[in-house]
């Protein structure tokens, strides 16, 4: 019974590992999300540009600690939720991308598994110019995440421009674009048509109509001075409207989706929500912006 009881209280008291689960790209925005840490205690994050090893660590509460990496560079500390979890979603640049990273729980001096950076990859989306329906693609940005797909015939009624994108694709936000425009310079081929994104519910509880987010391209495609609006009437579930089909002659923008949105957590900057779905019949939609803004403090 003795042994039985210090066994029972050795294995009540263990330490769990850490675990460290990752997505995203380098470069690009990553996620991180570990688990079975020390619920509110410290966690520090450490560095190398060597790769794996076994150095220990130098100095505080775990030195001498073997780690899975070497050459230690020391990183910034965090503390973890009182359910013992942290989550970090960081932009990665370039030169991050040759570096290892490895979390170590101060309380416990358990470590989590070393992650090369240089192992996150892109998400396959496929191809930005596949525009679906007939449409061709006018212009992909450099960052191959955003589309303009354009239907010659100006038949597609602007209500149904997101089956105009690519598959998997859907009708950009403004946060969207915001994030993924870098760099994106050039003029379209003839008439620049008038670019909509997401079909937004007007006024409270949808009671206005709906609009598009709409880009007012002229000749370029740098359109620094967009801004939140609801503008190219348009119609969607729960706030229909009697416009019919129109404004055909606009050109849809579309982006790849999010690896981060639908994870239930709101992440910046390319959220404004975010319900853990991909339902876009609910008040989230489906890219992780509100179906009725106005009811949340943004006027449409």
């Amino acid at each position: 019974m003795i042994t039985a009881g210090l066994a029972l209280l050795m294995a009540s008291t263990a330490q769990a590992v850490p675990t460290l689960t990752t997505d995203g790209a380098c470069p690009g925005r990553a996620l991180m999300e570990l688990d079975d840490l020390t619920p509110g205690g410290p966690v520090q994050l450490l560095m190398s540009t060597l790769g794996t090893g076994d150095d220990h660590v130098a100095a505080g509460p775990c030195a001498d600690t073997v780690t899975g990496i070497r050459g230690i560079l020391t990183g910034p500390r965090f503390v973890a939720t009182d359910l013992g979890r942290l989550r970090l979603t960081p932009t990665l640049r370039e030169p991050l991308c040759g570096y290892t990273l490895q979390f170590l729980d101060l309380t416990t001096c358990e470590l989590t598994r070393p992650v090369g950076l240089s192992d996150l990859e892109t998400p396959d989306f496929g191809d930005p110019a596949a525009c679906r329906g007939g449409a061709e693609s006018v212009a992909v940005a450099p960052s191959g995440t955003m589309s303009i797909c354009d239907d010659p015939s100006d038949v597609t009624c602007e209500q149904d421009f997101a089956a105009l994108c690519p598959e998997g694709w859907h009708l950009c936000s403004l946060e969207e674009y915001q994030a993924r425009n870098d760099g994106w310079m050039g003029s379209f081929p003839g008439d620049a048509p008038t670019t909509l994104g997401t079909i937004h519910c007007r006024g409270v509880g949808g009671r206005d109509g709906a609009g598009h987010q709409t880009f007012y391209t002229g000749d370029a495609l740098d359109w620094d001075g967009a801004s939140f609006n609801c503008h190219y009437g348009s119609s969607r579930d729960t706030c229909v409207t009697d416009y019919g089909c129109n404004e055909q002659s606009s050109a849809a923008l579309c982006c790849a989706p999010s690896p981060l949105c639908g994870n239930g957590v709101t992440d910046g900057p390319e959220e404004l929500c975010d319900d853990a779905n991909d339902d876009d019949t609910d008040e989230c939609l489906s890219n992780c912006t509100w179906k009725n803004p106005t009811d949340h403090g943004r006027g449409c």
